[in-house]
């Protein structure tokens, strides 16, 4: 949704961001840590190759970079234990987008469903975004 808010200038009412990454390499290189594998020189030879197989440029693909198109209210979401999509990870891209915003760390959550494990923070969250964002300007 941030790529599409920040190419095509999608205006949506409100966006709920569950274990955002900030740089499409630090997740790929996060996903060799999780294997216990160096991610040097591998990720960025992963990354090029699927660049090449799919025509696209892995490396440019950020969201830190699209958080600031954002024109609406944001409701970030993430785990404090997500080794793929790490907390600090969610909290640049949280940085880098304009007011309104929230972020909701989830204590003890990794890369999971947040309704799973916290359904009540959950819906508390989504129930205050849709309030924000349909409140009158």
């Amino acid at each position: 949704i941030l790529r599409a808010v920040y190419l095509h200038d999608i205006q949506p009412g409100g966006v709920v961001l569950e274990a955002v990454f900030d740089t499409m390499f630090n997740t790929v290189c996060n996903r060799f840590e999780v294997m216990h594998a160096p991610s040097f020189p591998s990720a960025q030879l992963l990354m090029f190759w699927a660049g090449q197989q799919w025509g696209l440029n892995g490396f440019a693909h950020n969201p830190v970079d699209y958080a600031e198109a954002l024109t609406c209210p944001a409701l970030f979401m993430h785990g404090t234990d997500d080794p793929r999509a790490k907390l600090e990870e969610g909290r640049r891209v949280y940085a880098a987008a304009p007011e309104p915003k929230t972020f909701l760390a989830f204590e003890h959550v990794g890369h999971e469903s947040y309704l799973a494990q916290q359904p009540e923070r959950w819906k508390g969250g989504v129930a205050e975004l849709i309030e924000h964002a349909t409140a009158a300007p």
